[in-house]
């Protein structure tokens, strides 16, 4: 039996991770801060942070030695098959985070550059770029990952700050779903299967920042509930750092305040046990929030989103079409299956069938609809998954055919269990009538595992986890996640390059065969895409213009790490003007006519320059290759072009 009595009770001891949770909400706390305070003084540089990063690991160190873990223990779990099947995932995950380089398309076109121009001017700035996303995202995940880049000079390291909220999530499950009114039962077998859903999965070892987001709002409600029970104003403390970085993560996060504040609001009065110490956390908790982000919205565009223009298409146009659009891209992203050939032909099929009368509107209303499916799932835009939707629709209706609910565990706050999760969904709503991507089943992946519990309560749900069908199913969805896991392009555990090429060799030519080809191959490149140019420039090219897109990643231009920065040309003509930055260009020449009116030799002509080098470069499939150049301007030579501003130190 995968359930019984004598193999749950040493399972249920979850609350040593507490602990745990305490620590990651505190490192992540002093490292967010750090940024922001470093950046104020203008001392953003890798000498603060050994000093700040020695400071918070001696403490760790010192922790660990008066309470060390005890492995034994810890392993002795994991010899159950669905905890060993989480183990397994875990396992899977890691590996390929040690074994491939991180490869998130947001992360490489925004979050990541803007880090690296942050630390090579000292401090935070308003980058002067084309990708406004550079400037008005939060920044809280960008503050974490600023020691491990500056302190390794790598970002191969980086997939840990999503691989450490990964391991906590089963245990954060479990203590947060029997205090909302799930039985200890069906809680601890709900926390080995939830976290196989393909948004969290996918980005355990990635460096999305949508896992950490649904970490932190859950360890938010997590203390909240806690301090019904404690009364210590400290689980206060935690629950608001936790729902502060959780908004700093990224502004969808926000309306998760209100589940939050739900849980918080009957022990908000604690703080007024130790005033002195609560007026501290707080203006931390708002040090670390979205606020600041916010407040330098407001100051450089007029709009505390950042987007007054909505030049993004990121906000949806009226209620109802960002309900419609929202659920209608939820539906198809969840049931993404683990693999389908052909998705092209169906994503076709499926738009032919939608009314002529919805699409427009939609198109008009909602610009980023676009609801497709893929050959495999991918971190961008996955949600559940189909094998997990089908497991909780068949619990649903479980749910729904015995609607009797089971007692509440004892010590839990009634009210609070039955607010909660429709706090959420009202959450959830507002989300759709405000936010307009094409990703919604990602960017609501912290939503997921608040809107869950009323599925779970109810005897009929202790009955059915006895099934062997349930079992049968919960490992299922386990067993297809770690194929993705396998399969997955962006870090593939299989010769996907060498098998796909003995195929092609021995004749085994198709459209679907090719385009797998193609994926693989861009993935494996896409950390450091455009090395071919930067293979052009010298070692004293240190600063470098650059004529991107928006969604262009110039992040391997950056290379070495600490010693090149990267300039944006967004100018009329940047090589006609008066002052001169650099002697070397790279651009994407397709931008060239649209944006300057020239032509590459124009250019070359116009600037007294010498074209060094041009290559083809792919860094999105649906796109296709692209001309990129690489261009020295002569040592007197006058470069015009509005530049971002540089640090004192590299005048």
């Amino acid at each position: 039996m995968l359930l019984s009595d004598s193999n749950l009770a040493p399972m249920v001891r979850v609350d040593s991770h507490s602990m745990a949770l305490k620590w990651w909400i505190v490192v992540c706390t002093v490292f967010v801060a750090a940024g922001w305070l470093l950046s104020a003084a203008g001392l953003l540089n890798a000498d603060a942070y050994t000093v700040i990063t020695s400071a918070v690991l001696t403490v760790l160190l010192v922790v660990m030695q008066r309470k060390p873990i005890r492995w034994k223990t810890a392993l002795r779990r994991f010899r159950r098959p669905l905890p060993a099947a989480f183990g397994l995932t875990w396992l899977v995950a890691f590996v390929g985070g040690i074994l491939h380089a991180p490869n998130n398309y947001d992360a490489l076109t925004y979050r990541l550059p803007r880090v690296l121009a942050w630390l090579a001017a000292g401090h935070w700035r308003w980058i002067d770029t084309t990708s406004q996303r550079m400037n008005y995202s939060a920044t809280n995940t960008e503050w974490i990952s600023a020691p491990l880049l500056v302190m390794s000079h790598s970002d191969r390291l980086l997939f840990l700050l999503n691989l450490v909220p990964y391991t906590l999530l089963p245990g954060l499950i479990f203590a947060v779903y029997r205090r909302l009114g799930v039985r200890n039962r069906v809680a601890w077998a709900w926390m080995w299967v939830l976290p196989a859903a393909l948004c969290f999965a996918l980005q355990a070892a990635s460096i999305g920042n949508d896992l950490i987001g649904a970490v932190f709002v859950l360890t938010s409600v997590y203390f909240s509930l806690e301090a019904w029970r404690s009364k210590n104003v400290s689980d206060v403390w935690l629950a608001l750092l936790a729902l502060a970085l959780a908004t700093g993560v990224k502004g969808s996060n926000l309306p998760l305040m209100l589940p939050v504040l739900v849980a918080l609001w009957p022990v908000l009065r604690l703080l007024l046990q130790r005033r002195m110490a609560s007026t501290w956390v707080l203006g931390i908790a708002l040090l670390v929030s979205y606020l600041p982000t916010a407040i330098l919205n407001r100051h450089f565009t007029g709009d505390w989103k950042g987007d007054p223009r909505n030049t993004e298409a990121l906000q949806a146009g009226g209620p109802v079409a960002g309900i419609l659009g929202n659920t209608i891209q939820l539906a198809v992203q969840s049931l993404q299956p683990p693999l389908l050939p052909g998705a092209g032909a169906l994503d076709e099929s499926l738009a032919r069938r939608m009314p002529t009368s919805l699409e427009r509107f939609l198109k008009r209303e909602f610009p980023r609809f676009e609801p497709q499916l893929g050959e495999l799932p991918q971190e961008e835009a996955a949600g559940l998954g189909l094998a997990l939707v089908l497991l909780l629709g068949v619990g649903l209706c479980v749910r729904l055919l015995n609607p009797t609910t089971a007692s509440m565990n004892s010590g839990t706050p009634k009210p609070a269990a039955r607010l909660i999760p429709w706090a959420a969904f009202v959450a959830t709503l507002a989300y759709m009538v405000m936010v307009g991507s094409d990703t919604s089943a990602r960017l609501l992946s912290p939503y997921y595992l608040l809107l869950l519990p009323p599925l779970f309560t109810g005897q009929a749900n202790v009955r059915w986890l006895r099934t062997g069908w349930w079992q049968s199913g919960a490992l299922a969805v386990i067993a297809l996640t770690i194929l993705d896991l396998v399969l997955t392009p962006a870090r593939p555990l299989w010769p996907a390059q060498t098998i796909l090429a003995k195929l092609q060799s021995r004749g085994t030519h198709s459209t679907q065969l090719a385009r797998a080809q193609e994926v693989y191959s861009v993935y494996r490149e896409r950390n450091d895409v455009l090395h071919p140019l930067r293979d052009c420039l010298p070692p004293e090219a240190t600063r470098i213009g650059v004529i991107a897109d928006d969604n262009d990643s110039d992040y391997a231009l950056w290379r070495p790490f600490g010693e090149r920065t990267v300039n944006y040309l967004v100018g009329a003509h940047p090589w006609q003007q008066e002052t001169r930055g650099f002697t070397w260009i790279v651009g994407k020449t397709s931008l060239l006519n649209p944006r300057y009116q020239s032509s590459l030799e124009q250019l070359r002509l116009s600037s007294g320059g010498q074209i060094v080098a041009t290559k083809q470069i792919t860094l999105k499939v649906s796109v296709g290759p692209e001309e990129w150049f690489v261009m020295r301007l002569p040592e007197e030579s006058q470069l015009g072009a509005r530049v971002a501003p540089v640090s004192d130190g590299d005048r």
